[in-house]
């Protein structure tokens, strides 16, 4: 057997170089910082030209809040814990509420992510492969895009890095009593309940997948001793206690959201807007780990997934021999979109951006899969071309994406609304936001724009009924009868009607007053002028 790395000699034997060749300290150090300096120019690059859609200005409007007030809304309205907002909140305080100012926090964020990866990697497998997957999660299209937007998507994945880290920190080391060995276990307890604090459905996810990782880790670990003497910290007497108590940390930690977390859960569970999932859906939110933002023939060649897919696969074969790493990881990918598809048995939950942590292993296994098929233990000439011509048509791929995403991808284009109603907007006007949410965005490009015009909301105002997504019924129709009688003008912004006005009640009811005047239309709905019959 191959020697173990220095850093994981002393606890359980998770790396094995099998007679790999490893980068010199140096050169891995030098490559990483190139690797961080990219992720950081992809996040950064042009990061303001993108407008800010709805998802975003509610996080800026909802981070404007004295803080207060802010725990009292999220709790009560919104559908996510409070950190992010916090953060956010702090992050404006100092910087403003501009696109770039929002944006740079998630971004950041991001990028730290990136050597967080790296070092979990170097521990668990080896620093080459840990060096790709830490390129692969920099040059990602899916990570840039969340590294560019206002929201959790940033900070679950910065998390979920640092407690696979310190996971991986625990595991190296046995030494009964250390230092490391103690930090890393707060450390894992603090992220893990800091990740729970991040997002609801991670809170329950990432607990679930870690366990069951480390569960199959341990059995694994315990079978490889019987028949191989391999021991380290999983072989402890005394590790199902410990981890048993950094789990309990990390509950006590997070409890105090609970009696929230428990009323938003239930909200979620008698209306939300996720659909439920189809074939179509699920592949594309695996292909959007590999490569988001395709355009034209792209999407109707998915035999570019099966190269990631393959890779994958051979990263399970190259990590056979070290099984506690590659079943702990398995884990991590497999178990949270798996219980997200069987909770859709009652509640349709499945989305990509709430799995997009899963990655963090996923990469693992795609750079151990290249590296497995250039330098095998029998490494040979074509096994080299080979890995290198996938390696080069994984960059064309990447480049692609990353072109489709900052040359075509476009968010719902707020600012052109705003400008649409600007333009010719009267003082006395009447806007009517349908959703009333939607209201955020279009307020936040409208500041300084046109006349002021009064802003009310359809079926009811701005959360004024302790609804986050209200559906507009008939039984909401005398008040938008009453809040349109006598005007002159009224400004419609419509705008996600396929959730809660999909029988078109609203437009219809103005109209039966009122005649449509002059019409926009843009990326996320459309303004419509009505103005009073025969006026």
């Amino acid at each position: 057997m191959a020697a173990v790395s220095p850093r994981v000699g002393r606890g359980v034997r998770l790396c094995h170089n099998g007679g790999m060749k490893t980068l010199s300290k140096s050169s891995e150090r030098a490559a990483m910082a190139g690797v961080v300096l990219l992720a950081g120019l992809l996040r950064f690059w042009a990061i303001d030209a993108k407008t800010i859609w709805l998802d975003e200005a509610f996080s800026i409007w909802v981070a404007e809040l004295p803080l207060p007030k802010l725990l009292r809304f999220v709790a009560s309205v919104d559908h996510h814990p409070p950190l992010y907002y916090l953060l956010q909140h702090g992050w404006q305080v100092a910087l403003g509420n501009s696109a770039f100012a929002v944006r740079s926090l998630p971004a950041l964020l991001g990028v730290a992510t990136v050597p967080l990866l790296y070092a979990a990697g170097r521990r668990l497998t080896d620093g080459t492969t840990a060096l790709m997957a830490a390129l692969l999660l920099a040059v990602s299209p899916f990570h840039v895009r969340y590294g560019q937007e206002s929201r959790m998507y940033a900070l679950m994945t910065l998390l979920a890095a640092g407690a696979l880290l310190c996971l991986a920190v625990w595991l190296a080391d046995s030494r009964a009593g250390s230092v490391q060995r103690r930090a890393a276990m707060g450390g894992l307890a603090v992220t893990q309940a800091l990740l729970m604090l991040t997002h609801n459905t991670a809170a329950l996810l990432f607990p679930a997948a870690l366990n069951a990782g480390v569960a199959g880790a341990f059995w694994m670990q315990g079978a490889s001793a019987k028949t191989a003497g391999v021991g380290g910290t999983l072989g402890d007497k005394g590790f199902v206690l410990r981890w048993l108590a950094v789990q309990a940390a990390a509950l006590l930690l997070w409890l105090p959201w609970g009696p929230a977390f428990w009323a938003q859960a239930q909200t979620v569970y008698h209306e939300f807007w996720i659909q439920q999932p189809s074939g179509y859906s699920v592949w594309l939110a695996f292909h959007n780990f590999n490569l988001a933002f395709p355009e034209g023939w792209f999407p109707a060649a998915p035999w570019w997934d099966l190269l990631y897919w393959g890779l994958t696969l051979g990263g399970v074969w190259a990590l056979r021999r070290r099984r506690p790493v590659a079943v702990l990881l398995a884990a991590m990918f497999i178990v949270p979109p798996v219980l997200e598809l069987l909770a859709g048995l009652r509640r349709p939950v499945f989305s990509d951006r709430t799995l997009i942590w899963t990655t963090l292993p996923y990469y693992l296994f795609v750079a151990a899969g290249l590296r497995g098929l250039a330098e095998g233990a029998k490494a040979t000439r074509w096994r080299t071309v080979a890995a290198s011509a996938v390696a080069v048509l994984l960059v064309g791929l990447t480049v692609y994406s990353l072109h489709a995403y900052f040359t075509g991808y476009e968010k719902e284009d707020w600012r052109s609304a705003a400008a649409c109603v600007a333009e010719g907007a009267r003082p006395g006007d009447l806007a009517v936001f349908h959703a009333p949410w939607v209201q955020i965005p279009f307020a936040y490009y409208y500041r300084g724009q046109g006349a002021p015009v009064e802003m009310r909301g359809a079926p009811a105002d701005l959360f004024a009924t302790g609804e986050l997504e209200p559906a507009m019924r008939t039984e909401d129709l005398p008040a938008l009868r009453n809040l349109i009688a006598g005007r002159e003008r009224v400004w419609l912004v419509y705008s996600h009607e396929w959730y809660s006005d999909a029988g078109g009640l609203v437009p219809q009811e103005i109209e039966r007053v009122m005649v449509a005047a002059d019409e926009c239309t843009f990326l996320g709905g459309r303004v419509i002028r009505f103005e009073r019959r025969g006026g």
